[in-house]
């Protein structure tokens, strides 16, 4: 059995808990997925990260009883409920706290790709500064 479908039975259920408490097996069954696997999913097509979006939205759904047809922007306003956020702006989030940590602890390898990031935009900078005509 799948995570989503043991969400959906474990939620299926009315437990009168408050948000805070079902948003805790959400979390430890799809959120910690995306938190441990984030360097692999930063490397996914589009449509694998669609289809994760899509993952998350049934069990936003499944969590908070909402109909199926809701739309998916609609269910932001919701899900907020829940301090979910959508799939590519949780990524983004997750690489930028790894980057900032890791400058922060001096990981050598990480400190070693920010400086030829850096040194690959000085030189682009150059050349389009000597390209360009005023």
């Amino acid at each position: 059995m799948n995570r989503l479908n043991k969400i959906k039975i474990l939620y299926s259920k009315n437990w009168k808990l408050n948000h805070n408490s079902l948003a805790s097996p959400y979390k430890a069954v799809i959120g910690s997925i995306l938190d441990y696997n984030f360097p692999c999913l930063n490397s996914f097509s589009k449509s694998g990260l669609q289809k994760l979006q899509v993952i998350q939205n049934t069990a936003v759904r499944c969590i908070l009883k909402l109909p199926l047809r809701t739309s998916s922007e609609s269910l932001f306003y919701t899900e907020n409920k829940l301090n979910a956020s959508k799939i590519d702006h949780r990524l983004s989030n997750l690489l930028e706290n790894y980057l900032c940590n890791s400058l922060d602890y001096s990981v050598p390898l990480t400190k070693r790709l920010v400086s030829d990031v850096g040194n690959r935009l000085q030189s682009i900078d150059k050349i389009q500064k000597s390209t360009d005509f005023y």
